[in-house]
């Protein structure tokens, strides 16, 4: 099963090898890539037992097809609670998920969304 955090923009879902998910909107404040500070922050506020306000929680159905890909399949209620279901379904790999989902304001898939692995590595000290 999948594990890790992926974003895109301001969209984050926290992966966990047992099916569960959490999704949660976040802005980095100092550009599109989250600093390593920013990132301390994000992997704390993903408390699967204590979940942060505006943290949504869910169950993924996930299929390996390798050691490091498969297929993903999942739904959200999204964040501005409106009573719709946002179905993802996409592959994954050890550094991307590739999803597709409707787009609710215009009625289109947004095909391809690429959600980067939020990679956790200390900045080299000088």
């Amino acid at each position: 099963m999948l594990s890790g955090i992926f974003y895109r923009d301001v969209q984050f879902f926290r992966f966990y090898k047992d099916g569960v998910f959490l999704d949660c909107l976040i802005k980095a404040r100092r550009g599109p890539v989250p600093t390593y500070e920013e990132k301390e922050q994000i992997y704390s506020w993903f408390d699967r037992k204590k979940p942060s306000k505006g943290t949504l929680v869910g169950r993924y159905a996930a299929r390996r097809q390798t050691a490091i890909r498969g297929d993903i399949r999942f739904n959200t209620p999204g964040h501005f609670w409106d009573g719709r279901l946002t179905e993802y379904v996409g592959k994954y790999d050890s550094k991307v998920l590739i999803l597709t989902s409707p787009n609710h304001n215009t009625g289109r898939r947004l095909e391809n969304q690429v959600f980067t692995r939020l990679s956790f590595n200390h900045p080299r000290k000088g």
